[in-house]
């Protein structure tokens, strides 16, 4: 079926891989100061399958209402590319059943066998999808593709189908301009969501503002999410995230003494060692400063951080740094007898390093809601990756992305029959303290005003190797 077909009532698959397998940089990234080819040398896991032609070439995917199936990301998008699929997740499928199914968002059809006729809402993802990112960065616009499926199986948003582009920037700052530029004005998209591009944002801040097209959610990893008019995150503020990483720390960890283990390669990495260690922020989160050490992700062992980090007496230890680099560090301590309390931000988690002995009791910040607790909006998270990605595991960038996709869903409630960014701008516009049955911290945003700082974070915990809710929705805000 070509891609600009309506969506059938048949079943359907839903093209939703993976497109990188190696390490993950800290999710609040903001830049780097190796090199891009550095950055990719020191990727082990190497970025897994080009969808059409060879790595690095220009790609796009399209996904939501107006096509046959959720299309994946595709490494190294850029202006010149088109629509394309690259393979499927065995037995991730929907199905139109005829089931009523409320949205929490207000405003999808509450039948769910209801086809979305309107005029389709078009909107883009543009982010660091592959490379040394891409590993967590990539399971933020995934939720929005499933996000899109589920919300098209059930009637669209007020009657219009959602239509997603993705398109991985290969970490390259002029391929994340050139795709915006490309998707604005030749796509015609009227807003993006979900941009994980802690590497790249910067490149379209300037373009976007011109343009007054929105950015709805994403990696929340710079301070730049909170200083433009056209930025909405989803989440608190950068300094309000990693102050919530060391008050988690203080609430719920088994000691006060706070040592951090933090890569060298990253602005991200090295600006968060300036706020909690000489600025004071993490003393005044609620913890003892002890112990820091600068790291590179290079590194094969830390055997050195973990002895220097127990004679310290470190009890509760944070490691910034790429997921990868996180399950090292956990594996060099424990060879040593050091089992610290880990408390480790949203993007330096994922479901492989919660079955790490050393990780048994670890804690989570998270910028949106846990994904275990009761509620209505959680359950159809669960639910829509329960149909759609079956075989995926629940992440807290994928719970970043789903609430994205539901701020955006909001501030489309009241579009009329020619979708505007004007009008979803209105709509983010009329948001006040805003938590979307408890999806995100309290959000308010002003006309032409940068967003205030949200200030709040969730929790999770570690138990019997999953990453669970004990804390439930409860938040510690700044």
């Amino acid at each position: 079926m070509h891609t600009g077909d309506p969506v059938r009532r048949s079943r359907r698959r839903l093209a939703l891989v993976g497109v990188a397998t190696g390490m993950a940089l800290l999710s609040a990234a903001c830049g780097t100061r190796m090199s891009h080819d550095a950055i990719v040398a020191a990727n082990p896991g190497g970025v897994a399958g080009a969808a059409a032609g060879q790595p690095g070439a220009p790609g796009t995917t399209t996904s939501g209402g107006v096509t046959p199936r959720v299309g994946s990301v595709v490494p190294g998008g850029g202006p010149s590319a088109g629509p394309g699929a690259v393979g499927s997740v065995p037995g991730a499928a929907s199905s139109r059943s005829g089931t009523t199914s409320g949205s929490t968002g207000g405003s999808s059809s509450s039948g769910a066998s209801a086809e979305p006729t309107g005029e389709p809402l078009v909107i883009g993802s543009v982010g660091d999808y592959s490379g040394i990112a891409g590993a967590s960065e990539k399971d933020g616009p995934k939720a929005l593709q499933v996000w899109a499926a589920y919300v098209n199986d059930h009637g669209g948003v007020n009657g219009h189908p959602v239509k997603v582009y993705v398109v991985d920037d290969g970490m390259d700052p002029q391929r994340y301009q050139a795709a915006v530029k490309d998707l604005v004005e030749n796509k015609h998209v009227i807003a993006f969501v979900d941009n994980f591009a802690p590497f790249t944002i910067q490149a379209g801040v300037k373009y976007l503002e011109d343009k007054r097209v929105p950015v709805i959610g994403g990696d929340c990893a710079e301070y730049v999410w909170n200083q433009s008019p056209m930025l909405f995150p989803q989440c608190p503020a950068y300094v309000s995230s990693i102050w919530g990483i060391t008050r988690v720390g203080a609430v719920y960890g088994k000691g006060k003494n706070f040592g951090a283990i933090i890569c060298s390669e990253a602005a991200a990495c090295t600006n968060t060692k300036q706020e909690w260690f000489h600025n004071g922020l993490a003393k005044k989160a609620g913890v003892n400063p002890v112990f820091e050490a600068d790291v590179s992700i290079g590194q094969p062992d830390f055997t050195a951080e973990c002895l220097d980090a127990r004679r310290a007496n470190v009890q509760i230890m944070s490691v910034v740094a790429d997921v990868g680099t996180v399950g090292r560090v956990v594996s060099s301590c424990d060879r040593q007898n050091f089992h610290p309390q880990y408390i480790q931000g949203s993007g330096t988690m994922d479901a492989h390093l919660a079955t790490l002995d050393g990780m048994s009791d670890a804690l989570v910040q998270l910028n949106d809601f846990p994904w275990t607790v009761s509620g209505a909006g959680v359950q159809e998270f669960r639910d829509a990756y329960r149909t759609y990605a079956p075989d995926d595991p629940l992440t807290p960038n994928a719970s970043q992305g789903w609430a994205s996709a539901i701020v955006f869903q909001h501030a489309a409630e009241h579009v009329g029959a020619h979708p505007t960014s004007a009008q979803i701008l209105a709509g983010l516009w009329s948001m006040h303290n805003e938590t979307f049955g408890g999806l995100t911290p309290p959000l308010t945003f002003v006309r032409d005003k940068a967003a205030p700082d949200a200030k709040c974070s969730f929790a999770m915990q570690v138990q019997d190797g999953k990453i669970e809710a004990p804390f439930g929705l409860k938040t510690v805000c700044r």
